[in-house]
């Protein structure tokens, strides 16, 4: 498979920026932050009372997927989840409010205090990392509303784990993806798996700067070769003569 001219800037701008800015307050920004990724095996719970059957099945279909991508092993698990998905009642969100504000938690936790509250986000995912004897340790929660229904919670399963995977921020010019707040695209296109394999080559590893891996990211893309562009702009014509 090949991969467009524009790939270069939507990967910066995807995988070594964030959507908001880190801190107490909900300040969507494109914030630089350093390369996230995954390592070993990737514990996954789907929970909360609003999830279905049908969510489970999609679920281990999409993480099968991903696994395929990313050379990942996704297993799924009802203790202790590097990933957890909670699907959830406007009750277990009161709840889950309730909670984070009492543990003070919530602090750590605006986006996921925003969402329970505020009708404007259907789901949100948060990724954080330790560093454990050299190496990066990640968790990460995704949440979605129970009332979302059809493409709308399609694409939310999708474009969520696939940003706690480390594709972590949306861009305009990336297209077509999933990664553009036009929602044009609702369910994780060839051009996201291609940013997915690229991001899970070797080469670049957890924690590296845009500096270092972006002349990496550079040689991956130029090794994978040329096709229709990733930012949807049209191919410069050749010079005449």
């Amino acid at each position: 498979s090949r991969i467009g001219s524009g790939a270069n800037v939507v990967v910066e701008r995807i995988a070594f920026h964030m959507e908001f800015e880190e801190g107490e307050r909900l300040v969507q920004k494109s914030t630089p932050v350093t390369l996230v990724k995954w390592d070993g095996p990737v514990r996954w719970q789907l929970t909360g009372d609003g999830a279905t059957a049908q969510d489970y099945a999609d679920y281990r279909s999409y993480t099968a997927r991903l696994a395929r991508l990313t050379g990942l092993e996704f297993i799924e698990t009802e203790v202790d989840p590097d990933i957890l998905v909670m699907i959830a009642t406007p009750k277990l969100r009161a709840v889950f409010v309730e909670t984070i504000d009492k543990d003070g938690s919530a602090a750590r936790m605006p986006l996921m205090r925003e969402w329970a509250r505020n009708d404007l986000y259907p789901c949100v995912g948060q990724v954080g990392r330790t560093r454990e004897n050299g190496r990066w340790r990640n968790k990460a929660t995704i949440v979605i509303k129970s009332e979302v229904k059809g493409v709308l919670r399609d694409s939310c399963i999708h474009e969520e784990l696939a940003q706690t995977l480390g594709l972590l921020n949306d861009d305009a010019e990336a297209r077509p993806s999933i990664f553009n707040d036009d929602q044009e695209f609702a369910l994780l296109t060839r051009h996201d798996e291609l940013l997915l394999q690229i991001l899970y080559d070797p080469r670049l590893k957890a924690g590296m700067s845009a500096e270092v891996g972006m002349p990496l990211v550079r040689e991956i893309i130029d090794e994978i070769g040329p096709g229709p562009r990733l930012d949807g702009r049209p191919e410069p014509e050749p010079a005449p003569g």
